[in-house]
């Protein structure tokens, strides 16, 4: 099972987290800039010395996949229905 960020489907829980925090907004405070920060030794983000990732819902590639196949079936048909139409009423006058 992969994690969703919006329509996106990550493979794994790391790749969502990069994607979020990577794009994450800092803040300007009189104590400075705050923002999360990525360890590339722990390869883990941290926000003020913590530990963080993001709670997302879990998805299926698998599954996106078979839905996008299935509604460009529909497609197909409809075209090919609509060809079909096309070629009887040629026929007929």
């Amino acid at each position: 099972m992969g994690v969703q960020v919006g329509n996106i489907c990550f493979k794994n829980q790391q790749e969502a987290d990069n994607y979020v925090y990577s794009q994450a907004v800092p803040h300007f405070t009189a104590q400075g800039v705050i923002s999360p920060v990525y360890s590339k030794n722990s390869k883990n983000w941290t926000y003020q010395g913590e530990t963080i990732h993001a709670n997302l819902p879990e998805c299926s590639q698998v599954e996106n996949f078979i839905e996008g196949q299935l509604i460009g079936w529909i497609f197909v048909l409809l075209i090919v229905s609509a060809y079909k139409f096309k070629v009887i009423l040629r026929m007929l006058s």
